[in-house]
């Protein structure tokens, strides 16, 4: 926490100091840091975040639950496009897989 030019205590918007363990594929492993994890894959760092109940530290607290909130509202989206509705076009069946 840090004060803002008011005095109110605020939240340090920072992921400085924290590594992440990565298991690899091929069975290596490699400490990560955080701000690289959160850059390239934030849905999958924030439910990492989620799963193991560090979703309320500082370095994760600023972001993880508005990717996720943003994810669920992108799926939503998704599932009530008109889309996935239309069946038919021109009396002519619409494969849905292409």
């Amino acid at each position: 926490w840090m004060p803002s030019k008011n005095g109110q205590q605020r939240m340090r918007r920072t992921t400085k100091g924290w590594m992440i363990l990565v298991q690899w594929r091929d069975g290596s492993s490699n400490w990560i840091p955080l701000k690289d994890l959160k850059n390239s894959n934030p849905i999958e760092t924030a439910k990492y975040a989620v799963a193991h109940k560090i979703a309320e530290e500082l370095a994760f607290a600023w972001w993880a639950k508005e990717v996720l909130k943003k994810r669920r509202h992108i799926l939503s989206k998704l599932e009530k496009s008109k889309y996935w509705r239309t069946t038919e076009k021109f009396g002519i069946k619409v494969p849905k897989t292409v």
